[in-house]
């Protein structure tokens, strides 16, 4: 399946001193970097949505969160990168997963086709790594309407194909791909990577 890839980078990382956590480097790398190489192996057409110019020197399209600055939150963000992709489906990762595995993107692209395709660890969705069709932004500009602001939110619209944990372990033991840097001692925690 063709697919738009995005890095969702609009938030205002608060525990974090406003410090963007896309730039943290593990083992000397900037996360948004080592991401947006991951994406371009899947995708011709990956970018970022961010309100912060310092996302222009990935060479990357950058489209502006425009619903975060409403406070919005991930979900404005998903929305602007839905109206921004160029494909009818939509490969989304957050600015600050350091460990994403390769395998498990591959997974999330070759699944069935649906309205969104989830990861679900532990019995909780994890829709800051998954795929969305471009046709689930309706229900999304709905959801916001309303005043909603959880990224799960809208998933009662949809046709869900949900990824299980035996089937994300499969290809990601650990479930790396899903531990996201919120304060300085995530850093710590996560060591060196080995993909």
């Amino acid at each position: 399946m063709r697919v738009s890839a995005c890095i969702l980078a609009g938030g205002r990382s608060t525990r974090l001193g406003g410090l963007a956590k896309g730039w943290l480097e593990v083992g000397g790398v900037p996360i948004v970097v080592r991401t947006r190489g991951l994406l371009e192996a899947l995708s011709d057409d990956v970018f970022v949505v961010a309100n912060d110019d310092r996302y222009d020197a990935l060479g990357l399209r950058v489209v502006p969160d425009q619903a975060a600055l409403l406070g919005a939150g991930p979900l404005g963000g998903l929305l602007s990168a839905l109206e921004a992709a160029r494909e009818p489906a939509l490969l989304v990762v957050a600015c600050d997963l350091p460990a994403l595995s390769p395998a498990l993107l591959a997974l999330l692209c070759a699944a069935p086709e649906a309205e969104a395709v989830v990861p679900r660890v532990a019995g909780h969705a994890e829709p800051l790594v998954a795929r969305y069709a471009r046709t689930a932004a309706p229900a999304i500009r709905r959801h916001l309407a309303l005043g909603e602001r959880k990224m799960t939110s809208f998933f009662p619209d949809l046709a869900v194909c949900w990824l299980e944990e035996p089937a994300l372990r499969a290809v990601d033991p650990a479930l790396g791909s899903f531990l996201n840097v919120n304060a300085p001692e995530d850093l710590e925690r996560l060591g060196p990577l080995d993909r």
